[in-house]
């Protein structure tokens, strides 16, 4: 089987690796390595707008699922932020056989969330906003990131480890995210488990919290923030995603099982 690791925006692939060696060595033998797809929709200039936005991070996405499915054996889609929201879309598609949204951006948009940040942390949410121009004060100064991202916990190692996996973002991406789409949000055909972070203010646990239950599906809320990934709090998410993995027979525990009782769905 394979496994699937979708980073979320600003982030360079290798700030998943710690995740992926967890789900590694959490689910055994009967799963090989698990990969972290590096998204298209990085922005190298100004305007940013050239990219192709979801859509082009749809088609990868898809290309590389496809390409999982013939290697045969089921496929688990693991999406973070930004990764989260294309996981569901790829679901959507048909295209996995089950399905992990870590602190996902949801269909909606986050234009009501941002606002609340922008009422009750303004400096966090300026900084956002100079995120959307630019990482490279980010990842040259020693600046302290916005509230929500790390836990308080978060040592300043791992504050300034961070700032080498910060990559600029295609402005129509973060558009996108914002704005969302109108579509209503509909349970899925396969199993799927979505994690809150109680400490994230960029992806509020309530608004996680309420995705799930459109989704009907499974919710986890851990004590990490939104960057859960790139600090040693944010073990717990693995250790959780590895443990409803194995309830569904994936994992070390059952070697052989397949995880799902339905045969892969595939839109024509």
């Amino acid at each position: 089987m394979t496994v699937l690791v979708v980073p979320g925006a600003f982030t360079a692939p290798g700030a998943f690796d710690a995740l992926a060696t967890t789900l590694t060595d959490g689910l055994g033998p009967a799963v090989g390595p698990v990969h972290v797809v590096t998204l298209p929709a990085r922005a190298a200039r100004l305007p940013q707008l050239h990219r192709g936005g979801l859509r082009a991070a749809d088609r990868l996405l898809d290309e590389q699922l496809e390409r999982a499915a013939t290697d045969g054996g089921p496929v688990v889609l693991a999406g973070h932020s930004l990764g989260g929201l294309l996981s569901l879309r790829a679901a959507r598609r048909g295209h996995v056989d089950a399905l992990v949204l870590l602190m996902p951006v949801p269909p909606g948009g986050l234009v009501r969330d941002l606002l609340a940040m922008a009422r009750h942390d303004p400096l966090s949410a300026a900084t956002f906003a100079a995120l959307a121009v630019t990482t490279w004060p980010v990842r040259t100064l020693p600046l302290r990131p916005p509230r929500g991202l790390f836990t308080d916990g978060a040592s300043p190692e791992v504050r300034d480890r961070s700032r080498a996996w910060r990559v600029d973002e295609s402005w129509l991406v973060l558009a996108q995210l914002a704005l969302g789409s109108r579509e209503p949000v509909a349970p899925l055909a396969v199993p799927t488990l979505v994690v809150a972070g109680r400490d994230d203010t960029l992806v509020p646990a309530a608004s996680v919290r309420r995705l799930a239950g459109e989704l009907r599906a499974d919710l986890r809320e851990l004590p990490v923030a939104h960057n859960f990934n790139e600090e040693p709090a944010g073990d717990v998410v693995g250790a959780e995603v590895v443990t409803w993995l194995a309830a569904r027979g994936i994992g070390a525990d059952h070697p052989t099982h397949h995880p799902m009782d339905h045969p892969r769905t595939r839109t024509p």
